[in-house]
């Protein structure tokens, strides 16, 4: 193989990178095979025009500045606008019943504190009326009293599950937006 059938090849094989970096590596490669003293000896110390390609292209893509540089195919961004296009009647009602499912749970949830928070104040009540009870009629009062005992646990008891469940749900979906922002940052 000449010199300049391995510099050919090189180019062909080479021709999905930005014309910027396949005018820099033929030039380099050129150079470098017209300076050796034994052209035979200098492509061989290469290896084929398909491993020389190989290395260039993994050495760009290692590069996160030639990333920006390389060539995006023209068709697969009409196809993904096509698509986008296609999707948009099915993904928008998709994206309308998740939000309406995150907005019900989060009323849910809000019922759920607001019936805790209302268990915690009758049971309040309940346990100062059965005081009061306790003075006219002992069993009447204890039973209030007892009432108003269940009420305050059960209150507490759906108050800290209530919370529990929040800072679990708030957590994960912070951790999970952060994943997605980071991993959108990642991206060249």
């Amino acid at each position: 193989m000449t010199r300049t059938e391995f510099i050919t090849e090189l180019g062909r094989l080479l021709r999905t990178l930005p014309q910027e970096e396949i005018d820099r590596a033929l030039s380099y490669y050129s150079e470098y095979l017209a300076d050796a003293e034994d052209e035979n000896a200098a492509m061989a110390a290469l290896g084929s025009p398909k491993e020389v390609a190989g290395l260039i292209i993994a050495a760009l893509a290692a590069d996160p500045k030639a990333a920006k540089t390389r060539k995006t195919g023209g068709m697969r961004t009409s196809w993904m606008v096509t698509l986008a296009a296609f999707a948009f009647p099915v993904l928008l009602p998709v994206a309308a019943a998740v939000c309406v499912c995150l907005i019900a749970l989060l009323a849910v949830l809000l019922a759920l504190f607001a019936v805790s928070a209302a268990f915690l104040i009758l049971g309040a009540g309940y346990l100062l009326l059965g005081f009061a009870a306790m003075a006219q009629d002992f069993a009447i009062g204890a039973a209030v009293f007892g009432s108003g005992l269940f009420l305050l646990g059960s209150g507490w008891l759906l108050l800290a599950g209530l919370t529990r469940v929040w800072r679990a749900s708030f957590n994960w979906l912070t951790r999970r937006i952060g994943s997605l922002i980071i991993s959108r940052k990642a991206r060249p």
